[in-house]
């Protein structure tokens, strides 16, 4: 049969080519990580495929962002786009103002004290007292509170657990364990801030 995760000239695997098409289908993703399509790879110019997922104009791109970080990928690799532009996940995330995914890449283990890039990005931009509440002030708050706290225990014991499983089917990998289901409960992937 084939390999699923077999990368062409490019380093581009399957599922990296999936998502750079404009509105991938999120049930197909779906299917192709339960299949066992590695999230954690990287192509030739080292693009994971979550940088993927943010070269391409998609609508859909907060829904398919989720399901990649969910299943483990959760790389702060800094990749320069075809015109030069330097980013890494978390800054498309910030610049996208998608709070929601921004949480679940912390969540999933994402070292945010690696990224220089969004270190610089948010040297200039600080929040005042008195400003008023927005998403876009809500992100710089909850990276700011990011760079400065120590990781709880449940984000190092999920970063373990990814690296362990190489990426693959993490989130369900996590829910076969045999542990208590407060412990499961505990571990689980969600949008949730902790």
């Amino acid at each position: 049969g084939l390999d699923i995760n077999q990368p062409n000239y490019n380093g581009v695997t399957p599922i990296m080519a999936l998502v750079s098409h404009n509105n991938p289908d999120p049930q197909i993703l779906t299917k192709m990580i339960n299949a066992g399509s590695d999230v954690t790879k990287y192509d030739h110019n080292n693009y994971t495929i979550l940088h993927h997922v943010f070269m391409c104009k998609t609508s859909s791109y907060s829904d398919i962002a989720m399901i990649i970080i969910k299943s483990g990928c959760i790389s702060n690799t800094s990749v320069k786009t075809p015109i030069g532009t330097m980013f890494t996940p978390l800054t498309k995330l910030f610049g996208n103002l998608d709070i929601q995914n921004i949480i679940l890449l912390f969540n999933a283990g994402y070292d945010i004290q690696r990224d220089k890039l969004i270190q610089r990005c948010l040297k200039s931009r600080h929040v005042h007292k008195f400003e008023e509440e927005t998403i876009y002030t809500q992100c710089v708050k909850l990276i700011n509170h990011e760079l400065k706290r120590v990781a709880p225990l449940q984000r190092l014991c999920r970063t373990v657990i990814i690296n362990s499983m190489n990426g693959i089917q993490v989130q369900m990998k996590i829910l076969k364990l045999p542990l208590p289901n407060k412990l499961l409960n505990y571990m689980k992937l969600d949008c949730d801030p902790s």
